[in-house]
Order: structure tokens, then C-alpha cells, then sequence
């Protein structure tokens, strides 16, 4: 990692080997955690040395391939990402351009309630990005006064969501196709990681695939479709992406995955992949 030349005079580097070595590490093992922990600093932004704790360290180096070389009698080692073997897709908002019906099927919702004119704040479509359809219904639920049950109003919002989904259609977004055949020439797994359900999933694919020209069936195309239908738990919890690890018969560090939502980079980043890329969209540049 040439720490003390990145750093400066290395001062923090030699007291977290000292702290490591007071522990009972050997030298060797002080110094690949003393580095890890240097990198981890100078790989976040505007970050700043000492911000991982020692279980945040272990979980690191876990993550890297060691390679050991011998230079002049001394033992270097090289910290190299292990080789993607499988790329994991969000759908809505990431694949599919599909977040402005879901946020209409909730608008239409709204007025053939009788609130005429309904349109959701920006801060309330910034809000329902990336969380399940019975969380955002209680929020309209209770903050305007609906008096049906919680479960009538979700399922009447996803039969207006699927109407406009087979009337409008869902457009893949840019760069897609592009994303795709690059995956297939190098040869990497494919696998859907959503929280939408079996059935949404199943009309939202085959739009976009038609869209897209492709004739080949989602679940012929994809490795692996891992939807909150199949897991206990949705995102931001971990469940969908350990499934779709499976579903791809690839270990977690061996993989990338591609986000637009807060919630969907927490959710991969607990399921221990070390590489998410965040593309956001209207609804969630101002998320973290």
C-alpha cells in the first residue's frame, strides 16, 4: 500500500501496527490490517485515517487477495480485489425506468379516492423510493385520512400500477443493452436483486425486454431472479443479495452490484459485497 508515501510521515500506520502487536499479532497480520485500515481511509471521500473499528478491519482484509512477494529479503504484500464473477442488478430505477409509473399509480390511487389533482411532494417521491408498497399506503393511509384497509389500498395501487405498466410500457435505461453484452463477453453471471414482487417483476422484464428487442424470456436471459416474494426480509436487509449470490453460485466478494436507491446499496453492502456502484435518479440523488 506504500503507506508512509501516501500518507505522510506514517505516524498512525505504526501505532495501529503497535495496537495489533500488543494483541498478540504477528507482525506480518499488524501490518496487512495497519494497511488495510490506511486504505479504507484514503478510499473514502474526504476521509480521514483511523475510521474503521477492528471488526470493520477483519471484514476487510477478508475481502482482498494477499499476494506475498520477496523484494531484497523483505516480504511485500499486494492488496488486489478479487476477479467479478457475477453482476447483480436492481431493477426499478437501475434496468427498468419504471419509478415514474409506480409514482403515478400512487397519484391515480389518490384522485379516484376523491382527492382531485393529487400529485405526490418531491419529498414524498424522494421518500417512497426503494421502500416496500405497504410502508408508502400506511404513509398515505394515515396522512390523508383513507378509510379503507391498509391491504385494499396496496392492492388497488398495484392494479393501477400494472395497468399503466401494459399500457405505457417500461423503457430500459440508457446503457443497458451496453451493460448487458459486455457482462455476456466476459463471461459474468447475471442475476435480478429487487423488492418487488414475483408478478411485478414478471410484467415489468417482459415490457422492457420487448422494448429492448430481446426475445429470450427474463428467467432464460438472468442467472437468477431474486425478488422479496422468495425472502423474509426486503431491502435494506440483506436477504435479496445473499440469495442472488446463490442463485449465481458466486461468493459475495466475487461480485458487483449496481444500485439507485439508499436502501439497495445498504442492502448489498450487508450481504458483504464490497463493490456497489450507486446510479441514482431524479428520486434519489439526494439520498446517501
Amino acid at each position: 500500500f506504500n503507506v508512509k508515501d501516501r500518507i505522510g510521515a506514517g505516524d498512525t500506520f505504526n501505532c495501529t501496527m503497535d495496537f495489533f502487536m500488543q494483541m498478540g499479532k504477528s507482525a506480518e497480520e499488524s501490518a496487512i490490517l495497519a494497511s488495510a485500515n490506511a486504505r479504507a481511509s484514503l478510499e473514502r471521500s474526504g476521509g480521514t485515517e483511523g475510521q474503521l473499528d477492528r471488526e470493520g478491519l477483519y471484514r476487510l482484509v477478508d475481502n482482498y487477495d494477499l499476494v506475498e512477494r520477496r523484494k531484497d529479503g523483505t516480504v511485500l504484500y499486494e492488496a488486489r480485489l478479487p476477479e467479478v464473477r457475477a453482476l447483480l442488478l436492481d431493477m426499478d430505477g437501475l434496468m427498468a425506468l419504471s419509478e415514474d409509473l409506480q409514482i403515478e399509480a400512487f397519484n391515480e390511487m389518490m384522485r379516484r379516492k376523491g382527492f382531485p389533482n393529487f400529485v405526490l411532494s418531491p419529498w414524498e417521491k424522494a421518500f417512497f423510493v426503494g421502500r416496500e408498497d405497504k410502508e408508502d399506503c400506511l404513509y398515505l393511509k394515515e396522512t390523508y385520512g383513507l378509510k379503507e384497509d391498509l391491504e385494499d389500498i396496496v392492492r388497488e395501487r398495484k392494479e393501477i400500477y400494472l395497468e399503466l405498466v401494459r399500457k405505457e410500457g417500461v423503457r430500459p435505461n440508457n446503457g443497458l443493452e451496453e451493460i448487458f453484452d459486455e457482462a455476456r463477453r466476459r463471461g459474468l453471471k447475471m442475476v435480478v436483486v429487487t423488492n418487488s414482487p414475483d408478478r411485478d417483476v414478471e410484467v415489468v422484464l417482459e415490457s422492457m425486454f420487448q422494448k429492448m428487442g430481446i426475445s429470450q424470456p427474463p428467467e432464460e436471459f438472468f442467472d437468477g431472479i431474486s425478488t422479496v416474494s422468495k425472502v423474509r426480509r426486503q431491502k435494506p436487509f440483506p436477504d435479496v443479495y445473499i440469495l442472488a449470490t446463490q442463485m449465481a453460485e458466486v461468493e459475495p466478494r466475487h461480485c458487483i452490484a449496481l444500485e439507485d436507491s439508499e436502501s439497495g446499496v445498504r442492502s448489498a453492502r450487508a450481504a458483504g459485497i464490497m463493490r456497489v456502484l450507486a446510479v441514482p435518479h431524479e428520486y434519489t440523488q439526494t439520498q446517501d
